[in-house]
């Protein structure tokens, strides 16, 4: 898995962004044309809640399904989960639960 960062943007910030990038780009501030509209289509696509609509709850509800349902694992999906859309799904962010003995049985080992 590549490194990542999460940011949230309200739907006024994210719009500010968009158009400073595009204006820059546009004036000739910025000239990297493939980065930045790659950058800007993928800016667009993780701004999720506008792109899918009522399908956010949808996206939740599988998500749900496939890794909550009948797992061993304690995993839990809050309503207003974060989303990003990528080309090939979205993610949804999820709480995965590791209890004290569990933390400290791995960090003693790790030391080790």
């Amino acid at each position: 898995m590549r490194d990542a960062t999460w940011v949230y943007l309200d739907k006024n910030t994210y719009q500010d962004l968009r158009n400073l990038l595009s204006n820059s780009y546009n004036s000739g501030v910025v000239s990297l044309s493939e980065n930045l509209s790659g950058f800007l289509a993928a800016l667009d696509r993780s701004f999720t809640k506008e792109h899918l609509g009522d399908n956010t709850q949808i996206c939740i509800e599988v998500a749900r399904d496939l890794y909550c349902e009948n797992t061993n694992c304690d995993i839990d999906i809050d309503d207003s989960a974060p989303l990003s859309i990528v080309d090939e799904g979205v993610w949804v962010g999820a709480w995965v639960w590791v209890n004290n003995e569990e933390l400290e049985n791995e960090l003693e080992a790790r030391s080790n």
